[in-house]
């Protein structure tokens, strides 16, 4: 779980958020060693308003 605020840090600074299954074993070793594990979201969201 994550909340807004940190999830709009993340983005604003072009950081990385892995979601993942936390109580399923051996994921946060998986994810340290660097196997895809879950889904990554990454990269800034931008809107644009038409005028």
């Amino acid at each position: 779980m994550i909340d807004a605020t940190a999830a709009t840090l993340c983005m604003d600074n072009n950081l990385p958020i892995v979601v993942f299954k936390l109580k399923e074993r051996g994921n946060i070793k998986r994810i340290i060693c660097g196997d895809r594990v879950g889904t990554l979201m990454q990269g800034k969201m931008e809107f644009q308003l038409q005028s």
